[in-house]
């Protein structure tokens, strides 16, 4: 629940647009937290910091500061830093955080004496995940942008020159089956101009699709029928 604040005040981007390190002032100043409530602020930071979320360093007892400490991001809390083309894992991040997928965890002990085959996402709310998220436009919404996030950091890695790059030697067409917005398909797309990408989902799920690129996004039921390409994703 401290990552969940710190990522709600948005503290991993204050502390990068400051230079990549911040005094628990400039950080109530980067994020408009009044000065009233800095004991509160620094009390958070240092659950993050013992857990490795951030790191600090303490300037010189002869600097302008006194000393004071100054909080940085760690190789885990860059991964929560976006930028104009990616927001990082942030999304994926705040869904794994989200009410309705921490809520479960309490009945764990349960679940494990539940003799019925199923989650304990299923047991705490009586359906899966897809059920609720058909009523709950916010968790809709918060899944579709944590899958995405996590399709184009994956992405990434795998597009990079290396030996990922050769599962798509030879391929001339794929589509891309329950891809959501199509992060996935847009990254080969843009990798290798010459695969044709298309993405089958959901008319609802495509409604939101972008309108234009280079992905072509395909309305329907994978159990129905899936346009014939030379890989599947």
């Amino acid at each position: 629940m401290a990552l969940k604040c710190a990522m709600e005040l948005r503290i991993p981007g204050a502390i990068h647009s400051n230079g990549g390190g911040a005094t628990l002032g400039e950080l109530a100043t980067r994020i408009a937290l009044p000065r009233s409530r800095l004991p509160r602020l620094r009390r958070l930071i240092l659950v993050l910091t013992v857990s490795s979320v951030f790191s600090i360093h303490y300037q010189p007892p002869d600097s302008a500061d006194g000393g004071a400490a100054v909080y940085g991001l760690t190789r885990a809390s860059r991964l929560l830093v976006g930028d104009e083309t990616s927001p990082g894992l942030s999304h994926l991040v705040s869904l794994m955080l989200d009410p309705n997928l921490a809520a479960p965890f309490s009945g764990m002990s349960s679940w494990f004496l539940d003799e019925r085959p199923r989650s304990f996402f299923e047991m705490h709310h009586g359906e899966d995940i897809w059920g609720v998220a058909a009523r709950d436009v916010a968790l809709s919404r918060a899944v579709g942008d944590g899958m995405d996030c996590d399709s184009r950091f994956v992405m990434e890695v795998l597009l990079r020159e290396g030996p990922g790059r050769e599962v798509f030697n030879g391929v001339g067409s794929l589509v891309d089956v329950g891809s959501g917005t199509g992060a996935v398909a847009m990254g080969i797309a843009a990798a290798f101009p010459n695969v044709e990408c298309s993405v089958l989902d959901v008319p609802q799920v495509i409604a939101e699709a972008p309108a234009d690129g280079d992905v072509r996004f395909v309305a329907g039921d994978m159990f129905e029928y899936i346009p014939p390409r030379t890989l599947f994703s």
